[in-house]
This record gives structure tokens, C-alpha cells and sequence, in this order.
């Protein structure tokens, strides 16, 4: 948690005492004070010091509510998202409209194959969500057992009523769709009879080998989809095909700054098997490229 959100979450959560705000902010003058009476001019001291001042009064004001559900503004979100996540404009539109309706438990299952964006639409949600304090993220193996209310008790017990509240299960397949169901009536029905708001992203990864394979996996895709209770929204990651290939290309030279020679771009796409692993690895071999 950075520094900004963790005096965030002092000044704004109700539960913490005033006598504690005021500690911090006389340690933060005593700092201040220390180096400016040192002229300790390598750091500067005294403009940390007022730029926290000021942060603090802004933040502890009347008119700045960070606890507020306002401040989560899920247009510039998804658009934050948009440019991590490439192709998936379908999907990431969906999710808009879910992140709009007004719900004290949202829940989503993100599924699709691999290197499609499903872990970059992760990681890009995590870090452009408002309240990063409050999300908790876990997988099967370090929550052993995702039914089990010992777990569901830690996980409830971390939740704030200071903003939403965001729970990431990553890493899932098919076999623990009934403990995902299961998990997500317990929390719903808890956080049902509380002050606390919360989203929870379910991640469900299914895998594509050989093109004898491919009529498998479509049955898996419809399987899961059937098996996923109502009260869990599917979005469903489309399928990456040779024209996304050439739009991931375009990106990952993008933001790694390297200008391949069409020699090198049509190398790279004769050896990557898009369809079983979309665009995962892409960053790598351009990377490779770009320092032959």
C-alpha cells in the first residue's frame, strides 16, 4: 500500500481515532523541522513535509468524501484498462455495464484461453482501482479450499465499509466451479446484512492444445458456462485469431520502444501459435528482437 492511501485510509475509515491523525502529523512536522534546522538541502524535507500537510486538509475537508462509492469512476477505469487490454473492447464493455448497477455484491467470471488479456485485465484493475487497500487476492492453493467457512471468515473479516471492496480468485478451471458457487452465495448473503460493498472477479483459465482438441474445448467453454450459478455474471473472453496477432505485435513494440524489421515481425508470427496461446510470450520475442 503506498504511502497517499495508507493516510487515505487513516483520515477517512471511521473506526480509526482522531489522537492517531494527530500523531502522525506531529511526527511528520518533527521530520520536517529536523531537516530544515540541519539544512539537510540534498531532500527536501520541508516540501514533503507541505505537500503531506496539504494532502492531509484535503482529504480530512468536508468536501472530499473518500470513502464515497463516487470515486469510483468506472468509465475512466475500463478506458485505464482498454489500453493494457487489446481486442477485448466486447467484454470490457460488458464489465462497464456490471460496474455501473448499483449492488451491494457484484460478481463476474472472466473466462477464456490463454494470452487473451484475461491476466493483464487483472493486473490493470488492480492498479487503477481507486481503493487498492481493500482488495484481497487469492488462488485455490493459498486459500485451501475455497469453500471452507474458516477461509470465508478471514476473507469477511478483512472487508471495510470505506469504499468497495474488490476479492480476485485467480487461476481457476472447471473441476471448482462448485466451491466458486458455493463461495459466492456465503459472501453475498453476509455482506448482504452489512454497510460493506464488494466486487469479486472469479478467473477461470481453460486451455487450448492441437486443433483436434479445439472441439473439446468448446465443450468445456459451454460446460462451465452452464454450471456457473445466476448470481455470478460470465464475460467471456473471445478467442484471439491472426489479425489480433498482428494488433498485439503493434503493441507490445509499442511500450517495449522497438522497431522490428518486417523480416523480423513475419518471423514472429510464422513460430507463435496464436490460437493456443494468443498473445502470451509476444513481449518476450519482441524484446528478443529488439536487442539481436
Amino acid at each position: 500500500m503506498t504511502a497517499d492511501r495508507k493516510i487515505r485510509r487513516l483520515i477517512c475509515d471511521p473506526t480509526n481515532h482522531f489522537s492517531l491523525k494527530i500523531k502522525i502529523m506531529v511526527l511528520i512536522f518533527i521530520i520536517g523541522t529536523i531537516a530544515s534546522f540541519l539544512k539537510l538541502t540534498s531532500i527536501d524535507f520541508m516540501g514533503f513535509y507541505i505537500e503531506i500537510k496539504e494532502k492531509y486538509n484535503l482529504l480530512s475537508s468536508d468536501s472530499v468524501n473518500c470513502c464515497s462509492l463516487d470515486n469510483l469512476k468506472v468509465t475512466e477505469l475500463i478506458k485505464s484498462i482498454k489500453f493494457e487490454v487489446i481486442n477485448q473492447n466486447e467484454a470490457l464493455d460488458l464489465i462497464e455495464e456490471k460496474l455501473n448497477k448499483k449492488t451491494k455484491v457484484s460478481s463476474l467470471a472472466i473466462i477464456g484461453s490463454s494470452g487473451i488479456g484475461k491476466t493483464k485485465f487483472l493486473l490493470s484493475l488492480v492498479k487503477n482501482f481507486y481503493w487498492r487497500e481493500n482488495i484481497q487476492q487469492h488462488t485455490l492453493q493459498n486459500i485451501d479450499g475455497v469453500g471452507n467457512d474458516v477461509n470465508l471468515e478471514k476473507i469477511l473479516n478483512n472487508l471495510t465499509k470505506c469504499g468497495k471492496n474488490l476479492i480476485i480468485l485467480d487461476r481457476l478451471s472447471t473441476k471448482y466451479v462448485y466451491y466458486i458457487n458455493q463461495f459466492n452465495e456465503k459472501v453475498k448473503s453476509v455482506v448482504e446484512n452489512t454497510e460493506n460493498t464488494l466486487l469479486i472477479i472469479y478467473i477461470f483459465n481453460l486451455s487450448r492444445y492441437d486443433k483436434l482438441e479445439e472441439e473439446i474445448f468448446e465443450i468445456n467453454l459451454k460446460k462451465l458456462k452452464n454450471q456457473i450459478s445466476n448470481s455470478i455474471d460470465i464475460i467471456n473472453f473471445r478467442t484471439f485469431n491472426k489479425t489480433d496477432l498482428y494488433k498485439c505485435l503493434e503493441h507490445e513494440c509499442k511500450i517495449s520502444n522497438a522497431k522490428l524489421s518486417p523480416e523480423q515481425i513475419n518471423a514472429i508470427i510464422k513460430t507463435h501459435d496464436w490460437k493456443r496461446s494468443g498473445c502470451k510470450n509476444v513481449q518476450a520475442k519482441v524484446l528478443l528482437y529488439k536487442y539481436l
